[in-house]
């Protein structure tokens, strides 16, 4: 995972990895590759915390009992980033180490250079190219592992989590083949799930379909899945084992901005209402186990109040 992590960091924008808190784009720059996990599952436990207390404050509970879960989801938190910091200094010091082995390696293969001819000296060229190019993509994951050493450092405003609560953003969006849709595609279920991926980042594809196979069961629930970037054409080639699916193309990344999409997988549940209700980003294993639970808190939350 880390590996193929490393290689689609080294693909992106060196800015988007450095930029200070007061150069942070707003929403943030769409990276589309997943969120380390160490950060994902971090992520997870923060929105479930908060979800609680928005609707335990949206719910007929005594202030005193709301008093008392805010101390308590505080101390929650506290406990969670103190966690986070801890796992993901363990992530990176794990990082650092790799990178210094392969600079070993890149000083061996050099030495190695200056003593052979012909076959051998194209053969030790490419042996070091390869080993340059790993180690260029474990310092560019090692730059998005230190950016994001608090989840959203330097781009709290613009976070999905700035959408929760607040009507989902309507779009108009087409399929790979038929006409447009928009938000009210999602029916008059209980809850959407809007799930933002890329059709070429095999773990965001994964987690999708593992996502609508979840939610196959329950009948309250509509998946659509948005592919961020790919045109209808391109859709041919990459959407390939992908037909069968709810999919919409966000060709022109205008959704995803409006989302707030930094990462893929980004999972968006809307409510009756369809309203913002919770967002996870990554997949982790407590990511995917977080959207179960919020569904649950929802639907808890909806009967108390009927």
């Amino acid at each position: 995972m880390r590996r193929s992590l490393a290689l689609a960091a080294l693909a992106l924008v060196t800015t988007c990895l450095t930029a200070s808190a007061k150069d942070a784009p707003n929403p943030p720059a769409l990276l589309l590759l997943e969120l380390p996990d160490v950060t994902s599952d971090f992520a997870a436990e923060v929105t479930l915390t908060n979800l609680e207390l928005r609707l335990l404050s949206d719910s007929g509970a005594t202030d005193r009992t709301k008093e008392r879960r805010n101390e308590k989801a505080e101390k929650d938190i506290k406990g969670l980033q103190e966690d986070y910091d801890k796992a993901l200094k363990r992530e990176l010091e794990d990082v650092q180490k790799d990178i210094a082995k392969l600079e070993d390696k890149i000083e061996k293969v050099d030495k190695k250079l200056e003593k052979v001819s012909g076959d051998n000296l194209v053969k030790y060229a490419e042996v070091r190219d390869e080993l340059k190019t790993e180690k260029d993509a474990l310092a560019a994951f090692k730059g998005i592992l230190e950016r994001y050493k608090k989840y959203g450092t330097g781009v709290d405003a613009s976070l999905p989590e700035a959408l929760i609560g607040r009507k989902a953003p309507d779009f108009s969006l087409s399929p790979p083949t038929g006409e447009a849709a928009t938000l009210a595609v999602l029916g008059d279920k209980a809850f959407g799930i809007l799930v933002f991926f890329s059709a070429d980042n095999s773990d965001s594809v994964a987690n999708f379909k593992a996502l609508v196979s979840q939610m196959r069961s329950q009948k309250d629930v509509t998946v659509y899945g948005i592919d961020v970037g790919h045109s209808a054409e391109e859709w041919t080639t990459v959407g390939k084992g992908l037909d069968s699916l709810p999919v919409l193309l966000d060709t022109d990344r205008k959704v995803a901005t409006a989302y707030h999409v930094a990462f893929v997988p980004q999972v968006v549940l809307l409510d009756a209402d369809r309203d913002v209700a919770a967002v996870f980003v990554g997949s982790s294993s407590q990511a995917r186990r977080g959207l179960g639970t919020a569904i649950t808190a929802v639907r808890k939350a909806q009967k108390d109040d009927d």
